[in-house]
């Protein structure tokens, strides 16, 4: 057991004299970040999931809760959101290489952004349908970004970096998609519940009753609350839930929009360029 202790330890001291690399590079060096192709490339990252990612929760809540839909029957509603993600997705693969990866990112946020915008126009009346176009553009953008982050990381920095470039990547993914669930759903709250108070201001309720409905339409329970009125007062409440959700899910949406925006910004003009990449550093020994 000694022998084989000792054996390892020399081959380890071997190892490190020939690559020092090998214990000196840190798991995950936030240096890579001072290059803009790669910073640009994890915004882009972090972005797309959370605008897109992110709004899909509180779509989510609207098909069913509001406009009444089963599981089921939302989740085919989403169809084309993934169907044009993954046609996209395979398309994308054919273009990496043949078209400069800071347009391809620059127009998969555009897309995004335009379906998002494309979606914060829902009134009282408004179906499932006012949404379709929006989910076709950002299924777009979110099909482009699968495939072709990866491959912007990579070409963002030198082959010996490459593994910790994609890990960062998928890294900003996760934490777009926590962060955007979270602030657009504090900013769904705040203006649902608003949205919601100023429609049921001619019930005739208590005040801490009408807070309280307000507050179960902002939480996700949309027209549910409803059935828990009176059924003289189940018209007013149902259309103030319906046109509540849809005013403060415009404004997220516009939020989101405005976000996914700033993410093909910084894709133009500071995503990966090969023309533009310095040469790879040489390896130490």
């Amino acid at each position: 057991m000694v022998t084989d202790l000792a054996t390892v330890e020399a081959a380890l001291r071997d190892e490190i004299n020939r690559d020092p690399d090998v214990v000196a590079a840190p798991m995950a060096d936030l240096r890579l970040f001072r290059r803009r192709s790669f910073a640009a490339t994890g915004f882009v990252a972090f972005a797309i999931s959370a605008t897109v990612i992110g709004m899909i929760s509180y779509l989510s809540l609207y098909v069913q809760n509001t406009l009444g839909y089963s599981p089921v029957q939302g989740g085919l509603r989403f169809l084309p959101l993934s169907l044009a993600s993954f046609a996209v997705a395979l398309l994308t693969g054919r273009l990496i290489g043949k078209v400069a990866m800071r347009v391809l990112l620059g127009l998969a946020m555009v897309a995004a952004a335009a379906g998002l915008a494309s979606m914060a126009h829902l009134t009282a009346t408004s179906t499932w349908l006012v949404l379709l176009p929006g989910f076709i553009l950002a299924g777009i953008g979110l099909g482009v970004t699968s495939t072709g982050l990866a491959s912007a990381a990579l070409s963002a920095v030198e082959p010996a970096h490459a593994g910790m470039a994609a890990g960062l990547t998928n890294t900003l993914r996760q934490l777009g998609t926590a962060t955007g669930v979270a602030v657009f759903g504090a900013l769904y709250a705040s203006r649902v519940t608003t949205a919601t108070l100023h429609d049921l201001a001619g019930l005739p309720a208590p005040p801490g009753t009408v807070h309280r409905l307000a507050a179960a339409v902002a939480s996700g329970a949309g027209t549910r609350v409803a059935a828990v009125v009176p059924p003289a007062a189940r018209g007013a409440v149902t259309h103030a839930a319906l046109a509540g959700t849809a005013s403060g899910l415009n404004d997220v949406l516009l939020a989101a929009a405005a976000f996914a925006a700033l993410g093909a910004i910084a894709g133009f003009a500071f995503g990966p360029d090969p023309a533009r990449q310095p040469p790879p550093r040489p390896r130490a020994g």
